[in-house]
């Protein structure tokens, strides 16, 4: 993919029935499985569960989005979709590099001032800073290095499902890359539903910009490598907040916890 085009590979696929049934199980399937399967046995898990229902979130969504990868080798098999054609390339390694550069160091400038600003925040309101994902944050070290494979599993796996495929196959689908950068990105936060409204927002947005990340650069590594690293710290800021948390005295620990 070249900036502001469209491989002419997927226009074979429209009428490919394994390429909408892919298309499908990334759009309903997968959100609804996340959800229902996964985050509500979390969410409803008992405290002396909790642990065993966050490492089995992390171990199923792995697998579910490497299993997702395979179908999509599948149908790129079938129909001669290169990896070039996906977007998973490093045919200007220059621009990628200087891309990559550019986007982790914006990055890093969000991430100093959120904690300047977290130190600031009074650790009675920090529930609030996690938010619905407190349950999902990883505890200790073994949960901290499975919480570094579900973020690189993220960041490789989404980012060629949703970018590489979706906003490709959707942009023919509808004749616009516009139209399939914004159904992919809706897709993207839908994805992330147990996160909530502002979850789903916030996480859409997100795929907007990678998504144009990729449009511009015609690559999928900057927003792999940026995808993997958000995911990565955030992981590492809300596990140092529940640690902050469990500091407090036991009453002050469940003032005004949000439902998750």
């Amino acid at each position: 993919m070249s900036p502001l085009s469209l491989s002419p590979a997927f226009q074979p696929l429209l009428t490919a029935w394994d390429a909408w049934l892919l298309t499908l199980l990334m759009a309903i399937a997968f959100p609804v499985f996340v959800y229902f399967r996964l985050y509500r046995r979390l969410r409803d898990a008992p405290a002396d569960m909790a642990t065993a229902a966050r490492r089995r979130i992390y171990r199923v969504g792995v697998l579910a989005e490497w299993l997702l990868v395979a179908g999509l080798a599948f149908v790129a098999y079938r129909h001669h979709l290169s990896l070039v054609d996906l977007g998973q390339h490093l045919v200007h390694p220059r621009r990628i590099l200087g891309v990559t550069v550019c986007l982790a160091a914006a990055f890093g400038i969000l991430v100093a001032q959120n904690l300047w600003q977290l130190r600031r925040t009074a650790p009675e309101d920090l529930a609030v800073q996690l938010g619905r994902a407190r349950k999902l944050f990883p505890n200790g070290r073994r949960e901290l290095l499975a919480w570094a494979l579900v973020s690189l599993t993220a960041g490789i796996c989404e980012e060629l499902l949703f970018r590489g495929w979706m906003l490709n196959f959707l942009g023919r689908a509808t004749g616009s890359v516009w139209i399939g950068l914004a159904l992919s990105s809706l897709l993207f936060g839908l994805a992330h539903t147990y996160q909530g409204a502002k979850g789903i927002l916030a996480t859409g947005l997100v795929g907007l910009v990678l998504g144009l990340v990729y449009i511009a650069v015609g690559s999928l590594v900057p927003g792999q490598i940026l995808h993997a690293l958000v995911d990565l710290v955030n992981g590492f800021i809300g596990a140092s907040l529940l640690t902050r948390m469990r500091s407090l005295p036991n009453g002050a620990q469940g003032q005004g916890l949000p439902a998750v």
